[in-house]
């Protein structure tokens, strides 16, 4: 039965993880290891602290994946995961499953479907378990496998799963699986570009904010005019629609075409793409903090470019640029406003190569 590791690789995101050397904790039996989810995107680091046995062989390389895997001192495989619910559904919805006790009937279904299981053998291998704060973990306890899941916050879920040919998982290894379940966190920590440390997101309170979504957040503009007339933009809502507009298509509107009369028109169309809920708050973090007024130096780069800035649309109404680079270079002196560029280049980079 290898359901389970199916599992783990179908709800997996290929993102480079790099593990570091193992630090002791206070009890000199447990080490732990940090994976970083993202790794350093020019200052964004997002740190997964995962304990582990002292006697177990841990990994020491870079890995590939969101996944790595222990040896314990009995050549039994610990394999990590972390799912992400920005990237995919079902564990999504093992976020949304493991907060609260009444979506049991729910969790039990999605796993019993995934594994094979009868419904009515559910509470035989799955056991509903807290975890010391405020949400749940899933114990899958199927003899020779067994594995323990928990939602880290609202958009990653954790897992420790084991399998063995001796007939069952050891009651000792259970023990440990469940107890370090409940010590794994999470950081998402933004270190400046310049080396300054601008402290950890506060995750709990950006995902009680709630933007507009018929606001514009962040508009991104383009401009040339070396071979004649050149201007598209990309607007951001406040629920993540992603619009782009080429006003130099449009020759003949342009001196009457206002921006609010073309996001209104952009808002009856299908939006190019959706930034995810966790990635627009994480830019609108940083970005309500920039100084509109920081200093600047100017660098000329490149020639018939024509630029590019970004703007993030306060909320008293006015446009504060977080970026400028084209022909000419803004180099702004604001950790805030290069944060936001960095997540900003990262992300359209992104897309554009999907």
């Amino acid at each position: 039965m290898k359901k389970a590791l199916s599992l783990i690789i179908i709800l997996c995101v290929v993102v480079s993880i790099l593990t570091v050397s193992a630090d002791a904790k206070s009890d000199s039996k447990t080490k732990t290891i940090t994976m970083y989810l993202e790794g350093e995107i020019r200052g964004v680091q997002v740190n997964c602290e995962v304990p582990y046995y002292s006697k177990w062989k841990a990994p020491k390389e870079t890995v590939t994946g969101r996944s790595m895997e222990f040896t314990t001192s009995k050549d039994e495989t610990v394999t990590v995961a972390v799912l992400d619910a920005e990237d995919e559904d079902d564990a999504k919805l093992l976020c949304k499953y493991l907060t609260k006790k009444k979506y049991k009937k729910q969790l039990f279904a999605y796993l019993c479907d995934g594994f094979s299981i009868n419904i009515k053998d559910a509470d035989k291998y799955f056991k509903l378990k807290k975890d010391g704060n405020g949400k749940y973990m899933i114990i899958i306890d199927l003899g020779d496998q067994y594995g323990v899941l928990r939602a880290i916050d609202g958009s990653n879920v954790f897992m420790y799963f084991t399998e063995t040919d001796k007939g069952s998982v050891s009651a000792s290894l259970k023990k440990k699986l469940i107890s370090y379940t409940k010590q794994v966190t999470i950081e998402t920590k933004a270190v400046g570009v310049n080396g300054s440390d601008l402290g950890s997101i506060n995750e709990g309170e950006q995902l009680n904010i709630e933007l507009d979504p018929q606001k514009v957040i962040f508009e991104d503009v383009y401009t040339n005019m070396a071979w004649g007339y050149q201007k598209q933009a990309t607007y951001i809502l406040g629920d993540g629609r992603v619009y782009t507009y080429n006003y130099s298509k449009n020759p003949e509107k342009l001196e009457n075409l206002s921006e609010e009369s073309v996001i209104e028109y952009l808002k009856g169309t299908e939006p190019a793409c959706v930034m995810s809920k966790t990635y627009l708050l994480k830019m609108y973090s940083y970005a309500r903090q920039i100084n509109p007024d920081a200093a600047y130096t100017t660098k000329h780069e490149m020639n018939d470019y024509g630029q590019r800035a970004l703007y993030f649309h306060a909320e008293d109404g006015t446009k504060v640029k977080c970026s400028c680079y084209g022909d000419v270079r803004y180099i702004y002196d604001d950790d805030y406003a290069k944060m936001v560029e960095s997540l900003w280049e990262e992300w359209y980079m992104y897309c554009e190569e999907a």
